[in-house]
């Protein structure tokens, strides 16, 4: 992971990395966090921190009312929002997401799409994971289908359908009668 993290490759997980007893700045700077020297002793600048994530949430259209707020709080789309914003933040190159809205609702999973739309158009590679196919073909550029450990289909999104996505899925014919192959 932190080769991968070095390369600028950053793994969303389902069960997200967040600290739920800690607020969002905190969460944010995990790690990295910005220090001010008092008297040659390194302190927190809890201000600067601060002001860096309100400036990060707000250019992504992510409110959060208070980023004192600990975590625990938060909607599972809000915390998400960390996660990806932070990511952005730190100069990533390309994001997976395991299966990003299986505990989120209609309006947050809407929101997380956008936020990965917007995520993709800042030039940043997202690969998400999902079985979820109106969400993939919302935000995918290509959908890639692994069935059993090897790749069964590799297509544009405008190039195919929901349906024959998941024949390759299931291993059906477009006709259904058989395996594909």
């Amino acid at each position: 992971p932190a080769e991968a993290k070095a390369a600028g490759v950053e793994t969303v997980y389902q069960d997200l990395s967040l600290c739920t007893n800690v607020d969002v700045v905190a969460n944010f700077f995990m790690g990295r966090e910005i220090t001010r020297k008092v008297l040659g002793i390194p302190i927190l600048d809890e201000r600067a921190m601060e002001a860096v994530v309100g400036k990060a949430l707000a250019s992504a259209g992510t409110r959060i009312p208070s980023l004192r707020t600990n975590v625990e709080h938060l909607s599972g789309g809000q915390r998400q929002a960390i996660e990806l914003n932070r990511f952005v933040h730190w100069g990533g190159k390309l994001v997976l997401l395991d299966e990003p809205f299986a505990a989120l609702g209609v309006e947050q999973t809407r929101r997380g799409l956008e936020m990965i739309r917007q995520v993709a158009n800042q030039g940043i590679g997202v690969v998400i994971i999902t079985h979820i196919m109106q969400q993939a073909f919302q935000v995918a550029d290509r959908i890639v289908v692994i069935r059993q450990g090897v790749v069964a289909g590799d297509v544009a999104r405008n190039k195919t359908s929901p349906d024959a996505v998941i024949n390759m899925i299931t291993g059906e014919t477009l006709a259904g009668a058989g395996p594909a192959g």
